[in-house]
């Protein structure tokens, strides 16, 4: 999930670790400022890499969900970077 603000990107994402059989996980919380949406972009590129070589989950399975007014001034760019 993002919040794509006028000065600060809130980006927030779940893992779980590896060897753990419990059912939850942890809810990340990353901050990047707006001026480095190519930062944050590349940190879910990084975060989907990872996920794909541990869970062997099919890249169309990825679910990246936005709001505010940035959500659509880069969601061309979002999506073209993720697929």
């Amino acid at each position: 999930m993002l919040q794509i603000g006028g000065s600060l990107i809130k980006l927030v994402y779940f893992s779980r670790e590896l060897e753990s059989t419990d059912p939850g996980g942890r809810l990340n919380f990353q901050l990047f400022e707006t001026d480095r949406i190519d930062d944050c972009i590349e940190f879910m590129k990084d975060l989907r890499d990872k996920h794909l070589e541990t869970n062997g989950s099919r890249n169309d399975e990825l679910v990246v969900m936005a709001t505010g007014g940035g959500a659509y001034l880069f969601y061309d760019k979002i999506r073209a970077a993720l697929g």
